[in-house]
């Protein structure tokens, strides 16, 4: 992919994959892009390659390691899957992908769970302070202030918040910086129904233990 823009410099173009570095302004970027498809080509055994130059323009060159034969699959197995416990906790689901935002509200309340949204950072604050959920499930990649400063800051309100961050994004530095810095969970995306209410009831159950 190339583009004919401003093009980088050389010290710019060393920090390109840094979580959360933008050249934006504050509000305008959250320098996750391409942090997010570094992460996604090097986990699937991939390479990324940028070439660019001030007043030239840049040009990302991608590469994926090529496919051979597809394995032969096992015999489909009828399994049962176990019934997923629902709970009455309140929790706050913070997306601003309105479609996901939606399914997650769907799926906990069929489970007996008391639902808040929010579509931003700041919203998810507000809503925080006003409603006092027993849990917040995170999407990282917002726009305003983003996911990252908005965790620090219900963190800041309550610190013993819990938090499952919900996210696309596949840095393990990342990922192990929030756990380190008190979230409870990573659920990575897309993830299934029963992923998330698994998820949901294990930290619940665990924030009942610790009581």
């Amino acid at each position: 992919m190339t583009d004919t823009g401003t093009g980088m410099d050389k010290e710019t173009l060393r920090r390109i994959y840094d979580p959360f570095f933008t050249t934006k302004e504050r509000g305008k970027g959250t320098g996750l892009g391409l942090a997010a498809v570094y992460g996604i080509v090097t986990n699937h055994h991939g390479h990324v390659f940028c070439e660019s130059a001030p007043g030239k323009g840049t040009a990302f060159t991608i590469l994926f390691p090529a496919v051979g034969a597809l394995p032969e699959m096992p015999p489909a197995t009828l399994s049962t899957t176990p019934v997923v416990q629902g709970g009455t906790e309140r929790i706050l689901v913070v997306d601003d992908d309105d479609n996901v935002l939606r399914w997650e509200m769907l799926v906990l309340s069929r489970k007996g769970y008391a639902t808040v949204t929010a579509s931003t950072g700041e919203d998810a604050i507000r809503r925080f302070a006003e409603d006092a959920p027993d849990l917040v499930i995170l999407d990282l990649n917002m726009p305003g202030m983003g996911g990252y400063r908005c965790f620090q800051e219900l963190r800041r309100m309550e610190p013993s918040i819990n938090i499952i961050i919900a996210s696309g994004y596949s840095s393990e530095v990342l990922l192990r910086d929030l756990l380190d810095q008190g979230a409870q969970a990573v659920i990575s995306k897309p993830f299934t129904e029963e992923g998330l209410l698994l998820q949901t009831r294990e930290v619940l159950d665990r924030a009942q233990t610790r009581r």
